[in-house]
């Protein structure tokens, strides 16, 4: 009879069981104890890089960074203007470019392996076979010669060189002419503006994130506390915040979409989802748009001090791009109609620059619905839990 184990999804799934594997070859590594409330197989993978670096062990004797299937066939989309991609759109329905195409030999050499590429991942979506398409494909290809396409060896670091999964945030900043300070804990994974290689790229996972404050006393208010207890509150608890910007291209119409479940101080829910598409831009690095309609249920006090609970819709624009390998930045834009209540204007943005592997530097703005504005600068720590 085959043997069984339990699976839970965040402390006792295949990435563990890998771990307990290896135990059992080097009882002596004790790995799978290292994670007591999650495993995430990125560091499992780090865990097992870092041991076999700082002992006599062994336990790998060499690495190979292999590429996603959609990371290789995205790197090659984007390198193609929009002739080549009209032929993309030939090559893979009838596995050939027409003469009507005026493109080069490097040109078409680019157009034949990026569709290969694409066959290769509707494959694995559809589970389909695609060899004999792939194969007219290739003895097209091979017909133009050996040639060495422009971006062909684009450099990708090796997903166990991210950032770790766990992070805290040491935070300063100003809400309504108050000054504070801020403490925030994420338990996973990643956020929208870092570096996001050992990631989905462009990608916000966020999952049982508590941000606590210390608002310093308003010195010119006549009910200034003398407690200062009263001035730490749960500034916001998130449930879930996760964006997935997938990129629609000339072969694919990808849906993006994005939600937010969390609570605020006194506890006024903060929930938002949006259903979008997304688009690779040209600029600077890497950019990619997100156009999404978006609904979010919130509630603030508005400038009278009346407080109020508002559910409103509408339009929103998510602007995402690394400036450098180290330097991202987010726009986000939403203009959100209320029934009962004015339109309301949201503008965030948030920059986050990776001093090294484990520590980034965050600047942040926002506005509110109370005409109030927050800004706010952080330092992160990521580390595995």
């Amino acid at each position: 009879m085959p043997g069984r184990a339990s699976y839970f999804f965040f402390n006792d799934n295949c990435s563990y069981q890998i771990l307990r594997a290896l135990e059992v070859v080097r009882p002596q590594i004790n790995l799978a104890d290292d994670f007591k409330y999650f495993v995430i197989p990125i560091d499992t993978v780090k865990k097992i890089t870092e041991l076999n670096n700082d002992s006599e062990l062994e336990l790998v004797e060499h690495t190979k960074f292999v590429k996603s299937l959609k990371t290789d066939y995205l790197q090659s989309y984007n390198h193609l203007d929009m002739l080549q991609k009209k032929a993309l759109l030939q090559a893979v329905g009838q596995q050939k470019i027409s003469t009507d195409y005026e493109l080069n030999t490097i040109e078409k050499a680019q157009v034949f392996e990026t569709a290969m590429k694409y066959y290769s991942i509707q494959a694995f979506r559809t589970e389909k076979n695609y060899e004999d398409e792939k194969y007219k494909l290739y003895l097209e290809r091979v017909s133009l010669g050996q040639i060495t396409l422009p971006g062909e060896n684009e450099n990708t670091e090796p997903p166990e060189k991210s950032h770790d999964s766990s992070a805290l945030y040491f935070g300063f900043g100003e809400q309504n002419k108050l000054q504070f300070s801020s403490l925030k804990f994420r338990h996973a994974l990643h956020d929208l503006e870092q570096t996001d290689f050992g990631t989905v790229a462009f990608s916000h996972n966020e999952m049982a994130s508590a941000e606590i404050r210390y608002t310093q006393p308003d010195e010119n208010s006549n009910e200034k506390s003398q407690n200062s207890v009263k001035n730490f509150q749960l500034f916001r608890f998130t449930l879930l915040n996760l964006v997935n910007m997938n990129p629609v291209t000339i072969l694919d119409t990808n849906l993006s979409w994005r939600v937010n479940a969390a609570v605020k101080s006194e506890w006024k829910p903060d929930f938002e989802t949006g259903f979008g598409y997304s688009y690779d831009w040209p600029f600077f690095k890497r950019t990619r748009v997100g156009a999404f309609l978006s609904g979010k249920t919130f509630s603030e006090y508005d400038p009278h001090g009346d407080f109020k609970y508002l559910n409103g819709i509408g339009p929103n624009i998510l602007m995402v791009t690394r400036l450098t390998e180290r330097l991202g930045l987010s726009i986000d834009l939403s203009y959100y109609l209320n029934y009962d209540n004015d339109p309301f204007f949201r503008y965030k943005s948030k920059m986050n620059y990776s001093l090294k592997q484990n520590f980034d530097f965050q600047l942040q703005f926002e506005n509110h619905y109370n005409d109030s504005t927050e800004t706010q600068m952080q330092f992160v720590w990521n580390f595995i839990l």
